[in-house]
């Protein structure tokens, strides 16, 4: 009783072509899901921003600023930690916005951190204030204004 459409003349043609279409279907859904894959696999602005520099006896800020003018990225920085009055010589052709990094913070202890579009700039030391906070801890009882504990605080 299953399988009455194979032997009947009438029903069996549509059928196939029903089984054909749907792994058509199926194939085409296939495919399609693996080329949107692809699209979203592609090159970061960061990696295909390149750009031409040659500036000399220029402030680290004067630099940083003529590469946000020139692309769309943004620096993010503490000037207490980065120094950015140092002169430094730059000549790139055609290089990407690390390379220039690495040039300009090669003699240097700060670290940069590119994200898409921003990046940021840190001291590779960890001041010493900033750990000396991580490792206090904090006790007591919060209470509200009739003097109740408040719960889950």
């Amino acid at each position: 009783m299953k399988k009455e459409w194979i032997h009947d003349p009438v029903l069996r043609p549509a059928s196939v072509h029903l089984i054909k279409l749907w792994k058509i279907m199926r194939l085409s859904v296939f495919f399609s899901l693996v080329f949107a894959i692809q699209t979203w696999a592609t090159v970061t602005y960061s990696q295909q921003t390149k750009l031409t520099l040659s500036m000399n006896s220029a402030r680290v800020i004067d630099v940083l600023n003529e590469i946000e003018n020139q692309t769309d990225f943004y620096f993010l920085f503490n000037q207490k930690l980065v120094d950015v009055e140092r002169k430094v010589n730059i000549s790139a052709k055609q290089e990407r916005v690390e390379e220039i990094l690495s040039q300009i913070f090669s003699d240097t202890n700060v670290k940069y951190v590119v994200m898409d579009r921003q990046i940021v700039l840190t001291t590779g030391g960890v001041n010493e204030n900033t750990v000396a906070q991580q490792t206090k801890g904090v006790a007591g009882k919060v209470t509200d204004k009739t003097g109740e504990a408040l719960p889950g605080v």
